[in-house]
């Protein structure tokens, strides 16, 4: 059986992280680390952190309409 890499403890539906992130309390096997991973994975896409997307510069585009006036 293959090993997901994202199948890790702090993106189960049955852990919550502790501490600022350094453990994982699950309802399965008590504390565990964030990265463990065990047979009973069930993944929380709620718990996926996604980043903001970047904005692009507009300050150039300002400067041409100043410009242009």
């Amino acid at each position: 059986m293959k090993r997901r890499q994202d199948a890790q403890c702090d993106l189960c539906e049955y852990a919550e992280i502790i501490n600022g992130g350094d453990s994982c309390i699950c309802r399965i096997r008590g504390i565990v680390s964030p990265e463990d991973v065990c047979r009973k994975f069930c993944f929380d896409p709620l718990k996926i952190k996604v980043s903001p997307p970047l904005l692009p510069d507009l300050s150039s585009l300002a400067d041409l309409a100043k410009k242009d006036l």
